[in-house]
């Protein structure tokens, strides 16, 4: 079912919602003072704090909500929370649960590891980085989560340039045991079980907790060569020791383990000669200002202009990734290829040169390995907390933490049914973590808190084509394929840091009045990274500090106003590949991929060349995000109904951006370069900075209606734009190098969700319930020309059930109307088109992401 919906829809739920709340909040039924809508306590600023009160944008799900909701992952949640945009199977050049690309606010980070190690909205479980992905998190051993919006430096540091995600796990019951199991079954083979334990060891001292899931996902799509896509399995555990020695002071101890495996990802795409075919650009073109500018005057035919195809058209996404170990192509006589490092001949069949070559070697030590196409990834992680009351009230707080993490997937790189191009891409991170802080008692007029905080990570992995095998360098000839190839290309790692970072934070809190406050933080860090890229290591120590100011007045109980400036700091982008280019010309002539015609030229002149004014930066400069933000929390009815409402600008500045450009080069060692050219050019991402203005809008709403009846209502709006952006990525589509004044990708102006849930009794010991969710995503530019646009959508889901005591069961519809629109659209390179000559800049192709399909589902929990 096509949903064809515009902004009107959006007005109308929320005339719809207003409407509701309006004519209930009138007149309040005798039983109003009752009817309260639960309360909140967050640790945003590393103390407990209302909700209400805490004068920062948060929105806040406890385990009952999590429950009630049936989430299952950290895109469920991310639905229903305003201005936070999140694809839990991204699109792009990599598909399926890989990396985990959290859109808070529209700042969205673009370099390709920045979902691991430079991500501007990180997560945390329980106040403790952690370095990985975000969206394989199970929600059974927790208490809350807390989506904590605007820079969070001060306190959290540099990962929350936009803000932070903290995951806050339950403390075991130290008085009496409490166990639950849930377990889930649904259409597509889906079924989640988690199994919960916990009590004491020492009654009132001391006490445990064991938590276990084992989570599957079926295929919900097949393969053009018949295979399936789409599956996904998690395994994990988790173990905590709690303890509160004396009245005063308590203690955590957390480790927990995971496994991840995956099939073949869902990546549909759509190829440039698809695009020719199409040619819906024929006719257009596209004026830009600003700088160096021009018009597109061409008919733009190996492009798409306006919103991407649908899935029933004829022009649309093809599932052609290829899912076979063994194709038939590899087995074939009279074939001649070659190991290009150290060189080695290929001559003859090869038909398992997938297994041998890719899937039976350790490209990176402490990746797991693979038996298949698809993704298998580990973490493991402990974790300590603890607290204490010393003097006169002060509290002292330590944390420590241990994460590591290995993912191998093994993809078709070019998705294209004919056997091309194969990828092999492993990742490993390790960090070590550890704070301590002192704070001062609560009920004081002026308050305070200091801590220091050292942080140690290593990351690295392959990138995109870490390790590459061409079955056909030349797929568009005819009969080229039945003789040429396999061809393997070993990278090194082209993307790796080791980061140390020191920091020292502090806040300090004075009540000017009794309704007036005014909050002080900041953090001051050494950031020290030493970034590794095709063998060659480069170090940069970044010293930055980052302040908030937060002016909160609250008249009432029920009212609070806030108004706060912030800055977030990330670092650069280190260009490896350009510190070490070769500023000589070679020695023997080549065809440029850039003209065409034959050149001497240096791999430096190469790169300059293509980039913003001529200049090829070896990095760029360290980010920074300076936040403006108003705020208005009200409760009303006797705390039936409350809003929190906020209005941002942001203004961001060296924002690392991506350009893909083509080069001849000699070897990536210095040391072993020798003047000659290879014989093959080599494309690559060169970094560049630009500069972004955001702002926007945010209401959440809650509200009791009735005894029975509660409802959920959420909108945002956001606006960006590149106020500086030199870029040569767009050339080929509509022949401009600037896109001042354009819109950033991948983040729609309005977002919402409404959500009502209705219960009542049946007897004395059973109720009854429903609930609907219904979540828009307004439209959104997949690519920086703003030309291709990504389809907004409404989905709906519903869940009716019945509840006595610990006892929960309820049946289940996701998508209820079967929405077929795309969840993610992004413009990516066509790996396939022109693979012969190696020209990866020149041609575009459509990265989709579909919506899961609609699932049917039983849904049970005991507790006992």
């Amino acid at each position: 079912m096509r949903s064809d919906l515009s902004t009107r829809s959006l007005c109308l739920v929320s005339a719809l919602a207003v409407g509701m709340i309006g004519g209930t909040t009138v007149s309040l039924p005798a039983v109003a003072q009752q009817i309260v809508l639960d309360e909140i306590v967050v640790t945003a600023r590393k103390r407990s704090e209302s909700l209400q009160e805490i004068p920062l944008t948060i929105t806040a799900f406890s385990a009952d909500d999590i429950d009630a909701a049936g989430f299952q992952d950290f895109g469920d949640l991310a639905a229903q929370t305003a201005g936070l945009s999140f694809e839990t199977r991204m699109a792009g050049i990599r598909a399926g649960r890989i990396d985990s690309l959290i859109r808070l606010r529209g700042v969205t980070g673009t370099t390709s590891s920045v979902s691991d190690h430079l991500a501007p909205t990180s997560l945390f479980v329980d106040g403790i980085f952690m370095l990985g992905n975000s969206n394989v998190i199970g929600f059974g051993d927790l208490e809350r989560v807390e989506v904590i919006k605007g820079p969070q430096s001060a306190f959290f540091g540099r990962n929350t340039f936009a803000g932070a995600i903290n995951y806050v796990t339950k403390n075991p019951n130290l008085e009496e045991a409490e166990n639950s199991i849930t377990a889930l079954a649904g259409t597509y083979k889906n079924f989640d079980v988690n199994a919960s334990f916990n009590g004491p060891l020492i009654e009132g001292k001391l006490g445990y907790s064991i938590n276990v899931r084992s989570y599957n996902k079926g295929a919900e799509w097949t393969a053009n060569d018949g295979g399936q896509l789409g599956e996904e399995s998690t395994r994990n555990i988790s173990a905590v020791l709690y303890g509160e020695p004396t009245e005063t002071s308590s203690f955590k101890l957390r480790v927990n383990y995971q496994k991840d495996d995956d099939g073949p990802p869902i990546a549909p795409f759509v190829g440039t000669q698809s695009l020719i075919d199409a040619n819906t650009c024929a006719g257009k073109s596209y004026q830009r200002g600003g700088g160096t500018s021009t018009p597109a005057q061409n008919g733009l035919a190996a492009y798409w202009c306006g919103m991407a195809p649908n899935i029933r058209s004829p022009f649309g996404p093809t599932f052609s990734s290829e899912t076979t170990l063994r194709p038939q192509i590899m087995a074939k006589t009279g074939r001649v290829g070659f190991v290009a490092s150290p060189f080695e001949l290929l001559i003859g069949p090869q038909p398992n040169i997938i297994k041998e070559r890719l899937l039976d070697q350790q490209f990176i030590p402490g990746t797991p390995t693979l038996d298949s196409f698809g993704m298998e990834r580990y973490q493991q992680r402990v974790a300590f907390t603890g607290d204490a009351e010393i003097l006169n009230g002060h509290t002292l707080t330590v944390l420590a933490g241990y994460n590591e993490t290995g993912l191998n997937f093994l993809r078709d790189y070019d998705r294209d049914d004919t056997p091309g191009w194969y990828s092999v891409d492993p990742k490993y991170g390790e960090d070590y973590s550890a704070e301590v802080r002192i704070s001062s008692p609560e009920d004081q007029r002026f308050r305070y808190l200091a801590g220091l905080t050292y942080y140690d990570q290593t990351f690295l992995t392959s990138g995109s084509g870490g390790l590459l095998i061409a079955a056909c360098t030349a797929p568009l000839q005819s009969g080229a394929c039945e003789t040429s190839g396999p061809g393997q290309f070993t990278l090194p790692a082209t993307s790796g840091n080791t980061a140390e970072v020191m920091a020292g934070y502090a806040s300090l809190s004075y009540d000017i009045t009794d309704e007036l406050t005014l909050d002080v933080e900041a953090r001051y860090s050494i950031d020290e990274r030493t970034t590794g890229e095709a063998g060659q290591f480069f170090t940069v120590k970044y010293k930055d500090l980052t302040p908030r100011v937060i002016l909160s007045y609250q008249p009432t109980d029920e009212t609070n106003l806030y108004g706060q400036y912030s800055k977030g700091i990330l670092p650069g982008a280190t260009n490896g590949l350009i510190s070490t280019c070769s500023p000589n010309a070679f020695s023997v002539a080549y065809t440029s991929p850039i003209t065409g015609q034959q050149s001497t030229a240096s791999q430096c002149d190469q790169l300059s060349s293509q980039l913003p004014g001529g200049v090829a930066p070896g990095a760029t400069p360290s980010q920074s995000l300076n936040s403006y933000e108003a705020g208005w929390k009200q409760v009303l009815g006797d705390g039936r109904f409350r809003f929190n409402t906020a209005a941002y600008l942001y203004k961001w500045k060296n924002l690392p951006f991506p350009l893909r450009v083509s080069w001849v080069r000699d070897d990536e060692n210095p040391l072993l370069r020798d003047g000659l050219p290879n014989s093959f050019a080599n494309s690559l991402s060169v970094q560049v900075s630009g500069s972004q203005k955001i702002w926007g809008m945010e209401v959440e709403s809650g509200m009791a209606i009735t005894e029975n009846w509660d409802a959920q209502f959420n909108v945002s709006y956001q606006k960006n734009e590149w106020s500086r952006l030199d870029t040569t990525s767009a050339v080929q589509q509509v022949g401009f190098t600037n896109a001042d004044g354009l819109s950033a990708t991948r983040y729609p102006k309005w977002m919402g969700n409404l959500t009502s849930t209705y219960t009542d009794q049946i007897n004395a010991d059973w109720d009854w319930f429903v609930r609907a969710d219904v979540i828009y995503h307004g439209s959104y530019w997949a690519d920086t020309a703003n030309i291709l646009r990504g389809p907004e959508y409404m989905l709906t889901h519903a869940r009716a059930g019945f509840t006595k005591d610990d006892f929960r069961v309820e049946f289940y519809v996701k998508n209820l109307f079967d929405t077929e629109t795309w969840l993610g659209v992004s413009q990516t390179i066509d790996f396939f088109y022109d693979a012969g000559n190696f020209n990866f800049s020149g041609f575009s192709g459509i990265a989709i992401n579909p919506q899961q399909k609609r699932q049917f589902g039983l849904r049970t929990r005991i507790g006992f």
